[in-house]
């Protein structure tokens, strides 16, 4: 039993669970997911909306890519209810066939939230920053960090006696536990899971980032909303794989921290911007430097540029049929 207290929002569902037995815990926990399994926002898939099978694409070349007038779900708030698609991967031929390719898996378990609030629960949670860095923790070693099978081998297009693609529900979110294959999907799907489990407002975005003039590459981060002890509204972008170091004072990396920034108020102006409007969230890089008991933001010079990706881009495959 503990007797800890702590600030902001997400601590009612914290302040619970610490005072009561793991199996009490799990108890409190399961009632939650099933209210937030009933109230999520309702979408089949997240990502490209294509199938496994090939398919005439309307395309354009633009600055050097194909480009596909596909649906894009970029934006997802809240809860990710199981039995949700997730379609990361976009393949095409030179005829402008497009396919998913086998690069799909359905939300199919919540186990990784108990297992999660079994591990926070003898934690010292002092606020959100700290739930954020516990998050990282235990993702990294639930996932796994070195690879065992790799992502295409794991997720291999399936093929009927024709030769073509078909969708199979044995392609899973559970699959990567252990695998160290996971990416920033699968990284931002389980955080914002385990943050509105604990109250925290928090949105999937599916967009690119970039350091500077380097080359964007296809990214999913999180936005989050929570009051804060001092019952102000604290908006921040929230990147667990993009994630930012920590040394000590020999420069040796001591720890890991999801990124984290203040943005602008999360609101329907915002969203807006961002899925119509091509806004740019242009944040300053940094990592931490600790010295004695002190902790000091050191900064690099190169900004991050984070933005929903108007463009829908893929990968040139030769079709097997």
């Amino acid at each position: 039993m503990h007797n800890k207290k702590t600030s902001g929002d997400f601590m009612d569902f914290y302040d619970e669970i610490i005072n009561y037995t793991k199996e009490e815990a799990r108890k409190i926990t399961n009632d939650r997911i099933n209210y937030l399994e009933d109230n999520s926002f309702e979408s089949n898939i997240i990502g490209y909306h294509i199938g496994g099978k090939f398919s005439k694409q309307d395309l354009e070349e633009k600055e050097g890519k194909t480009i596909f007038d596909l649906d894009v779900s970029c934006f997802y708030p809240g809860y990710i209810k199981k039995g949700t698609k997730i379609v990361y991967g976009l393949f095409y031929d030179s005829l402008g066939n497009a396919s998913n390719n086998g690069q799909y898996y359905y939300i199919d378990s919540d186990n990784y939230i108990y297992d999660f609030v079994e591990f926070i629960i003898d934690k010292e949670v002092i606020n959100e920053t700290d739930l954020f860095g516990y998050i990282l923790d235990f993702l990294k070693e639930y996932l796994g960090i070195i690879e065992i099978i790799s992502r295409e081998d794991m997720f291999k297009p399936i093929l009927d006696n024709k030769g073509i693609n078909i969708e199979s529900k044995n392609h899973k979110l559970s699959c990567f536990k252990g695998k160290g294959n996971a990416m920033c999907t699968e990284y931002s799907i389980m955080a914002q899971n385990i943050l509105s489990v604990f109250g925290i407002d928090s949105y999937l975005l599916i967009g690119t980032q970039k350091f500077d003039d380097e080359e964007k590459e296809w990214h999913a981060f999180n936005l989050v909303s929570y009051r804060d002890e001092n019952d102000k509204e604290v908006s921040l972008l929230v990147d667990f794989t993009n994630h930012i170091v920590i040394f000590d004072q020999k420069f040796n990396i001591i720890a890991m921290n999801p990124y984290t920034k203040p943005i602008d108020k999360i609101n329907q102006e915002l969203v807006n911007d961002l899925m119509n409007n091509n806004k740019h969230l242009i944040l300053e890089n940094y990592n931490y430097f600790v010295l004695g008991n002190s902790i000091f933001e050191t900064t690099d010079g190169k900004k991050r540029d984070y933005c929903l990706d108007n463009s829908v881009c893929g990968k040139v495959i030769k079709k097997t049929r």
